[in-house]
């Protein structure tokens, strides 16, 4: 439980750190990005 732990505070750490730059450069907030990731990666339509 231990490493989980560690690999997941590191991921948060990571994302502080590159959210905000997506959100810069893209124009993307947080819920964009969830859209992005739906339509375009999972290439299915997001609900209504």
């Amino acid at each position: 439980m231990k490493d989980l732990n560690r690999r997941l505070e590191a991921i948060r750490k990571l994302w502080m750190r590159i959210q905000p730059r997506i959100e810069d450069e893209f124009g993307l907030d947080p819920r964009k990005i969830s859209e992005y990731y739906v339509q375009r990666i999972l290439k299915q339509r997001p609900l209504s």
